[in-house]
């Protein structure tokens, strides 16, 4: 089990309202699994949302966001019970000091991993006190533990590796599935940045590899064209203090520039996906230019409301902080109106689509390198229908069909636990869609495998045969 606070550093997201309307978003059947309301009068989501807004808004001294955002994530193939759920929701809000304030908790179930949002209120509603636990990474860690060993949760390591823009960095590249100027950098020419002896072997290294070092308010920032990212994050070594120590004052580079051997380019983290890449490429030009040409009504029309926006900004707000957040929504809002999918994204929804060309090849490169659904018990069995269009294709490649039946290379995966009802779905899918059909599991498993076989809402035991093997049962 893994608990983290998602930061929340600015009026837009620490708006609760908008949160509220996020973790309630129902995209799949799979997404939302259950929602609580804890200390508010509303049973419903947005109600409850618009109560915790109202006492904010009681609270006009704090200068800082008023939600704490929680989630709290099982292992793969984990899903606790409501009870469980709710019992680990509870002692994490108390230790945190949030034991009396309101909340909106929501389940959700369209990743491999079951995940709970919480969206806490950090006024009380009683004495509109804000209140923020110093040191909340530790308390988190802490009980993460202490709820591992009590309920028999898989035990995850709770001390972060890397910390700061590092962990950032390397986070967003593994999210957003394509190759950072911050990673490409460190695994390039990371060591020879190192090994500089003076500015000028330094300023050669950059420019063999197509970046240049520049000086950015207190630090220094690696350029490549219109990319540019801190050195502190590649390495702290390359922080300015550190390489002022090293090289000295900082010193510019007035020679004549050499060819570059390497030049960093965004592209997929992994090779061979050249054909993907290009249509992804292709059809975000192609939407771009649909957008500026044949919708030109849509584009001009959100550009006008972007320029009104701002007017009424300009003329009708008054202080700096304001208009600075009122700017940052308006662009946003336009951002959102005239958007390109991003590449993951676009390869989740072209995985999805199986009359797609390169559904499967999609598919593929969600899988790579990937071990989802490896430490699962599975069904497996040779295909004689094939699958159905799938709800959710997620990051990893899992296929999430209706019912929550989760298939990840061809095997259907078990969850932890499964109650009767949850075999019988499995098997009813299983029997559908494969031939022999081999169950790989425990004896305990296998034992549930049989009741279900015994129930008339699945398949009849004259219609089953069931042998125990090395590898798995087959019925």
């Amino acid at each position: 089990m893994i608990a983290r606070r998602i930061p929340m550093r600015n009026a837009s997201k620490s708006r609760v309202v908008r949160l509220a309307k996020y973790l309630e978003d129902k995209k799949s059947s799979s997404r939302v699994q259950d929602v609580t309301i804890t200390g508010c009068y509303s049973p419903d989501v947005e109600g409850a949302a618009l109560e915790m807004m109202a006492v904010q808004a009681e609270n006009r001294q704090a200068k800082s966001d008023k939600t704490y955002h929680l989630i709290i994530s099982f292992r793969e193939g984990e899903r606790p019970n409501r009870d469980t759920i709710a019992a680990i929701e509870n002692r994490f809000c108390e230790n945190l000091g949030y034991g009396e304030h309101q909340r909106i908790s929501v389940l959700h179930g369209d990743t491999e991993n079951l995940h709970l949002h919480v969206a806490i209120n950090k006024i009380h509603p009683e004495t509109l006190r804000i209140h923020e636990p110093y040191y909340d990474y530790k308390t988190l860690a802490r009980t993460c533990s202490q709820l591992e060993k009590e309920y028999g949760l898989a035990v995850d390591n709770h001390t972060s590796r890397n910390r700061g823009r590092q962990s950032v960095a390397t986070s967003m590249e593994r999210a957003g599935g394509l190759e950072s100027l911050t990673g490409w950098i460190q695994r390039n020419c990371l060591s020879e940045l190192k090994n500089a002896k003076n500015w000028k072997e330094f300023h050669q290294v950059c420019h063999k590899n197509g970046i240049s070092l520049r000086e950015r308010g207190n630090g220094f920032v690696f350029v490549s064209d219109k990319i540019h990212v801190k050195a502190s994050s590649v390495d702290r070594e390359l922080s300015k203090k550190n390489l002022e120590m090293k090289l000295g004052f900082f010193k510019k580079n007035y020679e004549k520039i050499i060819m570059p051997s390497k030049v960093y380019r965004k592209k997929p983290l992994f090779l061979g996906y050249e054909k993907l890449w290009h249509s992804y490429q292709d059809e975000q030009a192609k939407s771009s230019k649909i957008l500026l040409h044949e919708d030109r009504p849509t584009f001009d029309s959100a550009v006008n409301d972007f320029k009104l926006r701002n007017l009424l900004i300009r003329q009708m707000t008054s202080g700096r902080i304001n208009k600075m957040i009122l700017y940052h929504l308006s662009k946003k809002k336009l951002h959102q109106q005239v958007r390109k999918d991003q590449w993951m994204d676009w390869l989740r929804e072209t995985a999805k689509e199986k009359t797609h060309p390169l559904s499967g090849e999609a598919l593929t490169y969600l899988r790579s390198g990937k071990t989802s659904g490896q430490e699962n018990s599975y069904i497996s069995g040779e295909l004689k229908i094939p699958f159905e269009t799938p709800e959710v294709v997620t990051r990893k490649g899992t296929r999430i069909f209706t019912g929550s039946i989760r298939e990840h290379d061809g095997r259907i995966l078990i969850p932890k636990d499964p109650t009767l009802q949850d075999i019988r779905s499995l098997k009813d899918f299983s029997a559908k869609h494969f031939g022999r059909i081999t169950v790989h599991g425990d004896m305990k498993l296998k034992e549930l495998l049989e009741v279900a076989e015994r129930s008339p809402q699945t398949i009849s035991k004259n219609q089953s045969k069931a042998r125990d093997r090395d590898t798995g049962m087959e019925f």
